[in-house]
């Protein structure tokens, strides 16, 4: 199949499209459209789903144009103005959605329109195998339409990390970051009393109501820059998870993974797919004395960190790597629609 795949960033999936099966070509916004999103974004929402539907039209022309049997858009909004503008504009053309997070619940009529939207979608694939059951039945959508396929994370630059070194803190010290499905609870209460430094990357409503201890640093609302910085620094990361929704994480965890850092992770079922023997230390959920026990024995033992911090670099150039999400990609889409370039 020949496929049109809608990339903001430009660092993609698709820069590296060798031993795949079908045809890749990338779009990009053009320099206009970038920013009438960036304005639309301090704008209203309706401004927004204004300029994203347009967009999407511009795609769908631009697919039927060239050629291409399938669409890949980045995100669940995209894939909602993109099945809105398909339904008018492309309507033989294939839709595919690379990452169908979780999107909040709608009642009356907003839901009737969501599940209505996504039913135009042809492929979506989410990033934790708990989701696929979880959105059947949510947006309507059925086993045929769904697809998993693994997160991965670009390597940060020396120039991005140079720019963000931690500075302030004193030492070794351990971080913590994160802001869906947090258990900063358990982090704080596991850091009190022990002889080590801490550093926790928040937003306020996951610590609302919480008391960090005093050696432990709270941070809010740092750009992912600053925060690959950090871990850059760090000795050992902590991902302290509630386990409440079907994926939550990852993201966070293939940051520490691709620095090839020491990880302590929550043993939950959002993040269960990512968790890879010997690359990083399980604790279970809400259990503060085997947190607090996992962080003084690491931050103890330097071979330990060490020989976790390699397989993690290891995994995350192997099983978490972009041509990996994109070999993925395209075995999905020839179970879901066969055939090949």
């Amino acid at each position: 199949m020949r496929v049109l795949a809608y990339q903001v960033e430009q660092i993609t999936l698709f820069d590296d499209p060798s031993d795949v099966t079908h045809e890749y070509t990338i779009a990009q916004p053009t320099d206009a459209e970038r920013a009438a999103i960036t304005f639309t974004a301090k704008r209203t929402t309706l401004s927004m789903w204004r300029r994203k539907f347009s967009l999407m039209r511009r795609l769908a022309r631009q697919a039927k144009r060239e050629g291409h049997d399938l669409v890949l858009v980045e995100t669940h909004e995209e894939g909602f103005a993109a099945a809105l503008a398909f339904r008018l504009f492309g309507r033989r053309i294939k839709l595919g959605v690379l990452s169908l997070n979780l999107p909040r619940q709608h009642a009356g009529w907003k839901g009737a329109l969501v599940r209505w939207a996504f039913r135009r979608i042809d492929l979506a694939f989410v990033h934790s195998r708990a989701d696929l059951t979880e959105l059947l039945g949510k947006l309507g959508l059925t086993d045929r339409q769904m697809a998993f396929r693994r997160y991965w994370r670009f390597e940060p630059t020396h120039d991005q990390l140079d720019a963000c070194k931690a500075d302030e803190i004193d030492g070794p010290y351990v971080l913590a970051y994160g802001a869906t499905d947090r258990d900063f609870d358990t982090f704080f209460k596991a850091m009190g009393g022990l002889p080590h430094q801490g550093v926790a990357v928040v937003r306020p409503w996951a610590v609302e109501g919480l008391t960090p201890p005093d050696n432990v640093i709270v941070h809010e609302h740092l750009p992912l820059a600053q925060l690959d910085g950090l871990i850059a620094g760090a000795d050992l990361c902590v991902i302290p998870l509630l386990g409440e929704l079907p994926s939550s994480g990852q993201i966070a965890l293939l940051s520490a993974y691709r620095q090839g850092k020491a990880t302590i992770c929550t043993d939950v079922r959002g993040i269960i797919d990512y968790l890879e023997d010997g690359a990083v230390k399980r604790v279970p959920k809400r259990d503060v004395p085997a947190m607090r026990a996992a962080i003084d024995m690491l931050m103890s033992d330097e071979a330990a960190r060490d020989a976790l911090g390699r397989r993690a670099r290891e995994v995350s150039e192997t099983v978490f790597s972009a041509h990996a999400a994109l070999r993925e990609i395209d075995e999905a889409i020839t179970q879901r629609f066969g055939g090949s370039a």
